[in-house]
C-alpha cells in the first residue's frame, strides 16, 4: 500500500498536471496519466513479488507446532 501511495503522489499527480493542464490534453491527458500510473504500480509490485522479500514478513507465529495469530 505504501508503494501505491508513493507512486500516486510522486508520479501520477505530477503527470496528470503535466499532461492534462500544462500540455493542454485535458481529460485525455488525465486518462493517459491514470493508465501510466497503473502500469508503473503494477511493475513495481511485480518486481517486489518477484524478489520474494514479502516472504520474510509474517502475521502468523509458530509456537511449539501451534499456530498463533500476531496481535499488535
Amino acid at each position: 500500500m505504501s508503494v501505491s501511495i508513493l507512486v500516486i503522489w510522486c508520479f501520477s499527480v505530477p503527470l496528470t498536471y503535466f499532461l492534462g493542464i500544462y500540455l493542454g490534453y485535458g481529460l485525455i491527458g488525465i486518462w493517459i496519466a491514470f493508465i501510466s500510473d497503473e502500469w508503473v504500480r503494477g511493475l513495481i509490485l511485480f518486481l517486489r513479488w518477484k524478489s520474494r522479500t514479502w516472504e520474510n514478513k509474517s502475521l502468523v507465529k509458530q509456537n511449539n507446532g501451534k499456530t498463533k495469530a500476531f496481535v499488535g
